[in-house]
């Protein structure tokens, strides 16, 4: 876990709202915007494309891939981050080895598709990288002032492409108002976005993107349940069922092996700050 520096606890209102305003923060924050509207865009269309058991598992994906892009990105010719554990880096493999065998039921179920799939996946890339540019703003942004921007941008962006992509016109922007969508819009809203987005928001700034990943571990289960229960979805194939466990325990292996070096960092950095100060 991270703290906050002490300056970032003393600036004045005034200080932190002209922070808010640098260029790079604003641009930061409009980046996170755009992931997330993208993420949203691409993962409700997974929806159409393939079933909701593998929408579902494939975009609450995104601790595999971290741990492979780091991976990547750890290469000597690149060097631009720290290489993930050898654990890490076996459950990533075990992890996209469940992806493809979940593929196997696109022969059986013609709910699941390929690129629906892929699409899902995309998703969670995209949230990932939503959840890195807010961890670099809520280090010093109070939770409410980087959450109103960036939401704001996702939903204004969301609405141009659906009149752009889709077609839709303008004066149908607003039908969700509506009596017979009011409370599913209500539901999604308070539930999942205020209570779901926002503590993530909240807690991404003391926690490393894979653990707050976490949050999300039961999201296949519960709404692949719900799903079924309110007759959206049926009862996933077999190979969706093995490879989907496959992938399930490769994500808790990430999570728990990222938990114990991020407390195996804070447990050197404290032994380090007892040495200098000759504290036994």
């Amino acid at each position: 876990m991270q703290s906050t520096p002490q300056n970032e606890l003393t600036k004045t209102p005034r200080e932190t709202i002209n922070r808010f305003f640098e260029y790079k923060n604003l641009s930061l924050s409009f980046v996170s915007g755009c992931a997330l509207a993208a993420h949203f865009g691409v993962w409700i269309a997974s929806l159409d494309w393939t079933s909701l058991p593998h929408s579902l598992l494939f975009v609450t994906s995104s601790p595999i891939l971290i741990v492979s892009v780091r991976f990547i990105l750890s290469a000597r010719c690149i060097n631009l981050a720290s290489s993930p554990s050898l654990a890490e880096s076996v459950a990533s493999i075990i992890g996209f080895t469940g992806m493809a065998l979940t593929m196997l039921d696109v022969k059986s179920d013609q709910t699941v598709t390929v690129f629906g799939d892929l699409a899902a996946l995309l998703g969670a890339a995209l949230f990932w990288g939503h959840l890195e540019a807010g961890k670099r703003l809520r280090s010093w942004m109070p939770l409410f002032m980087y959450t109103f921007p960036v939401t704001a941008i996702c939903t204004i962006l969301l609405m141009i492409s659906t009149v752009l992509i889709e077609g839709t016109g303008v004066n149908r922007l607003f039908e969700w108002v509506g009596k017979e969508y009011i409370l599913y819009i209500l539901y999604l809203g308070f539930v999942p976005g205020l209570f779901g987005h926002t503590v993530i928001n909240n807690v991404i700034k003391h926690l490393d993107p894979i653990i707050v990943s976490i949050f999300l571990l039961s999201e296949p289960v519960i709404g692949s349940f719900i799903g079924w229960i309110m007759g959206v979805s049926g009862i996933p194939g077999l190979w969706t069922w093995i490879g989907g466990t496959i992938v399930m325990t490769a994500l808790f292996w990430i999570v728990v092996s990222e938990t114990k070096t991020v407390q195996d960092h804070s447990r050197r950095a404290e032994q380090k700050i007892k040495t200098f100060l000759g504290i036994q």
